[in-house]
């Protein structure tokens, strides 16, 4: 868990896009990573979409696997009035 979490952080931090409720699962050989990427409210969705999409390539190559990486893209400003209660009963949303 600690690579992948290391590698979303580092790619997140070279595309500058915060992210939050990294989720990683392990089904047989296949990993699957779920987060969620903060983007500024008047972001383009087309414009985050691009980014998203270079962040689940770069990830892959960083972690050297074949990883099933889901984002979901959130916008930054309003997100605790949006999700009041948070995304999973684990989470430690710290925006």
């Amino acid at each position: 868990m600690h690579r992948v979490s290391d590698a979303v952080d580092r790619v997140c931090r070279d595309l500058a896009v915060q992210h939050h409720a990294i989720r990683v699962r392990q089904t047989g050989q296949r990993l699957i990573i779920e987060l969620h990427l903060l983007f500024p409210y008047g972001t383009a969705l087309g414009d985050a979409h691009r980014l998203a999409t270079t962040l689940e390539e770069r990830l892959a190559d960083s972690l050297g696997a074949d990883p099933e990486v889901i984002t979901h893209l959130e916008a930054l400003e309003g997100h605790g009035e949006v999700h009041r209660t948070g995304h999973h009963p684990a989470e430690d949303l710290d925006v």
